[in-house]
């Protein structure tokens, strides 16, 4: 029944967000779009590198914590969210105001600084404390909350937007975004509290916060270059134009894959985060191999579909003016795959407490990822970007395997062979079968023969599960 819930909540969200694709395409000129996409930059950065290394310890110690109160913690964090919206509010005023780059010219400075504000706000409580109710396993709870904000966000931006208004504006899309992220971030908190006596005083370490967040800082500064580097470097080398095709191709693939990740980790992590609690390293290891043997041979054939099937992606979610945002999707899949793989690895430093050695990995890959962007732009070759991108995540994915045998002496990398052929044979007649079929038919095909094939696989992991405990 969980997976049922969750799975349906995904799809509908999935939806969504190709609505919200096919909608800020059709009603914002490329230039606008492009600017989305640079929002989107600036707001991840403070999201990556402030808020989520204190979201994935909140995260991780969930389940402890609940058992004498979350109050204190939830509170801790919501003050933290208002501080971390206030620094990246100072911060990009700096630019705007000395006019260290091109940023005032697209549009009013306040309204720019306000999206970003209010994005940084909205995704740190909402993206923080809504998938909390997953965690508890409030799942009606969690997926209903998350359709309404997803659906409530695109509704309000279309609307700040619609044509009856005069000339459609990014940062107004945005602003609306956030705006209803942070409602909805807010409701959940006293949603998460609801029923709750107050608790005794949680005992929060802060020396064992920051060993473990400090580190996730490091390399979220890393995972941001890698993921979303590339946008402000082709804004400030190239032009928003540009940017709006390379970030249409590339931002698609994220999204997608992101989509379908947090399904999984939706899933799966609770279970993996409870196994990080046992005592015994084998144990914890063997927790982390049935979270990647659920997951990985699902990310391949997910990578198959969305590599062969591309052209039809972006007829049926983007207008005419994108057709060349095909071959980005194409190449940004296989970054999307590595980076995937990479967070599957990188968990096995989350469950150690060992989340320094996932510094050095990410780094490689960024250091090596917008090098070779940068001369790829120098050269004026736009596909260049995006294989800069798969050959940074390459480079880090194969560091956080390797890295992860080193924070688990128990860890034992055990490879579902069988399963990874299903999964490329399956998606692979897929493509072949359905290239020349109408394109929304052939993704509404494919979805549905894929999300059998996943569910099947993921069934038969769970009734082996259940029989070897009997």
């Amino acid at each position: 029944m969980t997976l049922i819930l969750i799975g349906l909540g995904r799809v509908l969200q999935l939806a969504l967000v190709f609505i919200t694709y096919r909608v800020f395409t059709s009603i914002l000129d490329t230039e606008q779009v492009g600017l989305i996409f640079l929002i989107q930059s600036l707001a991840g950065f403070f999201g990556l590198i402030v808020t989520n290394p204190i979201g994935t310890y909140l995260s991780r110690e969930v389940h402890l914590w609940e058992k004498s109160g979350l109050r204190r913690a939830l509170s801790t964090f919501m003050l933290f969210g208002v501080v971390s919206s206030i620094i990246a509010a100072i911060v990009i005023s700096i630019p705007l105001l000395t006019g260290l780059t091109a940023w005032k010219g697209y549009g009013h400075s306040q309204d720019l600084i306000l999206a970003v504000t209010l994005m940084v706000a909205g995704q740190t409580l909402a993206n923080s404390l809504i998938p909390l109710l997953n965690l508890l396993h409030r799942r009606v709870s969690f997926v209903a909350l998350s359709l309404i904000t997803q659906a409530a966000a695109l509704g309000l931006a279309y609307l700040v937007n619609h044509p009856s208004l005069g000339t459609a504006q990014a940062t107004h899309w945005m602003i609306a975004s956030g705006s209803v992220q942070l409602a909805f971030g807010i409701f959940a908190y006293f949603w998460l509290l609801k029923g709750r006596p107050k608790p005794d005083e949680i005992n929060i370490d802060v020396k064992q916060i920051r060993q473990f967040a400090g580190p996730i800082v490091i390399t979220n500064l890393a995972v941001w270059t890698l993921m979303q580097g590339y946008r402000p470097l082709v804004e400030s080398l190239g032009n928003l134009e540009s940017l709006a095709i390379i970030g249409l191709g590339l931002g698609l693939a994220t999204s997608i894959a992101v989509a379908f990740e947090t399904l999984v980790h939706q899933l799966f992590l609770p279970k993996f985060y409870q196994s990080t609690h046992r005592f015994e390293s084998l144990a914890r290891s063997e927790g982390w191999n049935a979270f990647w043997r659920a997951v990985v041979p699902a990310y391949i054939g997910l990578t198959i579909v969305v590599i062969g099937l591309a052209e039809a992606f972006i007829s049926v979610l983007a207008t005419e003016h994108y057709v060349n945002a095909v071959r980005f999707l194409q190449i940004g899949a296989v970054a999307e795959l590595f980076r995937m793989c990479g967070n599957v690895a990188v968990l096995v430093t989350q469950s150690e407490r060992k989340t320094a050695r996932a510094v050095l990995p990410y780094w490689t890959g960024a250091i090596t990822a917008i090098a070779f962007a940068a001369f790829a732009l120098h050269i004026s070759n736009l596909e260049g970007v995006a294989y800069a991108l798969v050959l940074g995540q390459g480079l880090a994915m194969i560091g956080l395997i390797l890295q992860s045998y080193k924070a688990s002496s128990g860890l034992s990398l055990k490879v579902p062979v069988v399963a990874i052929s299903r999964f490329v044979a399956v998606p692979l007649a897929l493509v072949f079968l359905l290239r020349s079929t109408i394109p929304l038919a052939s993704l509404g095909i494919s979805a549905l023969v894929m999300g059998l094939l996943t569910l099947h696989y993921w069934w038969w992991l769970w009734r082996r599960e259940t029989e070897s405990i009997s």
